[in-house]
């Protein structure tokens, strides 16, 4: 994405999208940021041999053979160090398929207020605000924090263990069913549009003669 747009990125509504949480997800759920913006895994976990987005590549081998899943970041890395410094932090070229956050402050405003209406928010309602609002129809949810998850959009959840994420494997085995099925569902319905495109009647605006 470039650091000079402006814009609310929409994706294809009927695109697959996955919203993307970092935190207990990519990597172990232990991670903070000290006064300087510093973002560090917790020493614990760093003796352990954990380390950061060490479960990406997992991530990035289900997506490599199909670029036309999109990521929009759901984590909280987003507001604290911006979306652009997010991106750039992800590994295995997935900064690519990004095209946009839950909240991007050039979008809902920089403001206290603004701030203050999004942490309100729960995970779920966030990421549901960003569907609406981004009209996306094709989509999943990788996250560790799914309380109060709605039940009317349970099946779109990939729920992690904070400890394991993705790493998981009946998470990951999950991830990539839904993530197959995400993407016929996008073909299946690109090709009935194109269908029903090429049967609208033709019409003509010649002119008539007297």
């Amino acid at each position: 994405m470039s650091a000079n747009s402006t814009a609310l990125r929409v994706a294809d509504p009927n695109a697959p999208v996955i919203y993307l949480d970092f935190d207990g997800v990519l990597h172990h759920q232990e991670v903070y940021m000290n006064a300087e913006g510093y973002i560090f895994m917790d020493a614990p976990q760093r003796e352990a041999g954990r380390r950061l987005f060490e479960w990406c590549h997992l991530l990035a081998t289900l997506l490599r053979d199909k670029p036309q899943v999109q990521i929009v970041l759901s984590t909280t890395w987003a507001r604290k160090i911006g979306m652009q410094s997010t991106i750039r932090s992800l590994m295995e070229r997935l900064d690519a398929n990004v095209i946009g956050s839950t909240f991007e402050a050039r979008i809902d405003g920089a403001n206290d207020e603004a701030l203050e209406h999004f942490l309100n928010l729960s995970r779920s309602q966030q990421i549901q605000r960003d569907v609406a609002r981004r009209g996306i129809k094709n989509w999943i949810a990788i996250d560790d924090d799914f309380a109060g998850w709605p039940a009317h959009s349970a099946d779109r959840l990939i729920p992690c263990d904070g400890d394991w994420g993705i790493s998981n494997p009946k998470t990951y085995l999950l991830l990539e069913q839904k993530l197959e099925a995400m993407c016929i569902q996008s073909v299946h319905v690109s090709k009935e549009v194109v269908t029903t495109s090429s049967q609208m009647p033709r019409i003509s605006f010649r002119r008539r003669t007297a």
